[in-house]
């Protein structure tokens, strides 16, 4: 997932995150197509992976990120689903998720569709340690790993 430092803050995909990665805007890697490279979807085995964009991308609930969010996840089959992005929306360390823009407005307009739409578990990586949440729709007795 790209960094504050690995791309450039506009809507172009631009920066040197993009220059050295071809990604899967156009459902190439199994997702259902973005049209960018600044969000996108792909499979991998019997599992699904979203990556969005936390930085210069819309996070309101009615933007294009948000749109093809919904329809990616509702076109997908997988066992698993997995979401990644940059700001965590829940934290207390050297951020804080209740006064930072991009952190409350994933939080609020993005975990609502991600737990909607299935998603097992979502990554981010914004105060340089892991965060995961795991799906409470996700039974071990009727999950293989």
């Amino acid at each position: 997932m790209p960094a504050r430092y690995d791309i450039v803050l506009d809507a172009a995909a631009i920066g040197p995150y993009f220059d050295n990665f071809v990604l899967p805007a156009n459902g190439e890697a199994g997702g259902h197509p973005s049209g960018t490279e600044a969000y996108y979807s792909y499979d991998f085995g019997n599992a699904h992976f979203v990556v969005l964009n936390s930085y210069d991308e819309d996070r309101s609930p009615g933007g294009a990120m948000a749109a093809w969010l919904t329809a990616d996840l509702q076109q997908t089959r997988a066992d698993w689903i997995f979401a990644y992005w940059h700001h965590a929306p829940y934290t207390k360390g050297s951020h804080d998720s209740d006064a930072e823009p991009e952190l409350i407005e994933m939080r609020e307009n993005f975990m609502p569709i991600l737990e909607e739409g299935g998603v097992d578990m979502v990554f981010s990586n914004y105060e340089k340690q892991n965060w995961i949440q795991v799906s409470e729709n996700r039974s071990s007795e009727n999950s293989e790993y």
